[in-house]
């Protein structure tokens, strides 16, 4: 299902444009920006890598590619997650003496 597009209308500066030019994804303009915008809101956690890839008309592999070009790192492990790991490891794990033996 495609997501609902909206057309904006940018004025930049046009001693921007090369510097988007630099950051090497993307053909055009839009293209920079579109990717540019995705990495923000990735980062920021306001998006999914899912949806920040959508949102810069990438696969998710070419933008995992693009954020490791950037040194950004693509997984999100934050303390909730490692809290959440650890607590089911804690219940799914045995003592050896609680282990049956055959």
């Amino acid at each position: 299902m495609a997501t609902p597009t909206t057309h904006v209308h940018l004025e930049l500066p046009a001693d921007l444009i090369p510097i988007l030019d630099q950051l090497g994804a993307g053909r055009t303009v839009d293209d920079h920006v579109r990717i540019s915008l995705a990495i923000g809101l990735y980062t920021s956690h306001s998006v999914s890598l899912a949806r920040a890839a959508d949102i810069a008309h990438q696969s998710l592999a070419d933008f995992i590619h693009i954020l490791q070009q950037r040194q950004i790192s693509w997984t999100q492990y934050d303390d909730e997650a490692l809290a959440h790991d650890v607590a089911f490891v804690a219940e799914h794990t045995r003592d050896d003496d609680e282990v049956p033996r055959r």
